[in-house]
């Protein structure tokens, strides 16, 4: 069975093809290699946030088929929405690739390969 991590990376390979931006978030609190608790970004933050290249803000919540986001993850999302942006939640790289390509179409005609 593919872990969550494993689709995070293979979205966030894909989206690098065609988006000028796409980044990996680390959010909540981990222990660090010293053993001190790291605050990373906030809970809710998705775990990808890039933008077209219009400029179109993309955050992508990566869960396993059958996953469910939080509330807090919800509701970033939906923020992100209201605000214009495409927030989502992507369960593998094909899907992801197909909603950004189709998204960032509407809104500023066809999105190219990077080169």
């Amino acid at each position: 069975m593919t872990t969550e991590t494993e689709i995070k990376k293979a979205i966030h390979d894909r989206l690098r093809a065609i988006l000028p931006k796409i980044v990996r978030v680390q959010a909540g609190r981990f222990r660090g290699a010293s053993g001190r608790v790291v605050h990373a970004a906030e809970p809710g933050t998705p775990d990808l946030l890039g933008f077209c290249d219009h400029g179109r803000i993309v955050a992508i919540e990566v869960k396993k088929p059958g996953g469910v986001a939080t509330t807090e993850q919800v509701e970033f999302l939906a923020a992100v929405c209201v605000a214009g942006g495409l927030g989502a939640i992507c369960t593998s790289a094909d899907g992801a690739e197909r909603l950004v390509r189709e998204e960032c179409r509407k809104h500023a005609g066809e999105v190219s390969e990077k080169s």
